[in-house]
């Protein structure tokens, strides 16, 4: 992941380079090969050469500036995935051992309220990390947890909730989720 991390890197600091380049030697070859194009008639001097520096100058800025954001930007997300992936890993880690300990229970007998609520506000959570893998398994865990929730709300109270469709799959799905944001947390730590 880190290579991957390096090559984006690298190629859009030479896009960078590129966008600054390309101009200013377009510049330099129109200058040379027809100056009345770029001077008109008063020819090339001093305060031309002033304003075409001037005028490099401010773009060169204006792409820096950009480049400055892009990078801000992601540095702001690091961040963020680092203060909240702790708390994330003590919840879902909270909601595996819930889920570990009703498993064999029925659902009159479960404490429904808390995953109801729970799970949605840690999924929505996980989708606000800037990893697309991450945001690609909390999409497809929602759409187990809705189906999870419609069986409970249909199904027979004396129903054993192992039994429901899903179950299992939510249960494994959660424990995979929990180990990439660690393994993820450990990634952005040697970063």
């Amino acid at each position: 992941m880190a290579f991957k991390e390096k090559i984006k890197e690298n190629i859009f600091t030479s896009s960078v380079l590129l966008i600054i380049s390309i101009p200013s030697v377009a510049v330099i070859i129109l200058m040379f090969s027809s100056p009345h194009f770029i001077a008109g008639d008063q020819g090339l001097n001093a305060p031309f050469f002033w304003s075409l520096a001037g005028t490099f100058l401010s773009y060169c800025g204006l792409i820096f500036s950009s480049y400055a954001v892009y990078e801000l930007r992601i540095i702001s997300k690091r961040a963020y995935y680092k203060i909240r992936a702790p708390e994330i890993c003590r919840e879902l880690d909270d909601v595996i051992n819930k889920m570990n300990l009703m498993h064999h229970l029925k659902i009159s007998e479960c404490e429904r309220p808390l995953i109801i609520t729970k799970i949605p506000t840690i999924l929505i959570s996980i989708k606000r990390f800037d990893n697309k893998a991450l945001t690609k398994k909390a999409e497809d865990l929602n759409t187990l947890f809705n189906t999870i929730n419609e069986q409970l709300n249909k199904a027979n109270k004396s129903t054993i909730m192992k039994n429901l469709n899903n179950y299992w799959d939510f249960f494994g799905g959660i424990s995979t989720m929990l180990d990439e944001i660690r393994e993820y947390n450990k990634h952005l730590g040697a970063l």
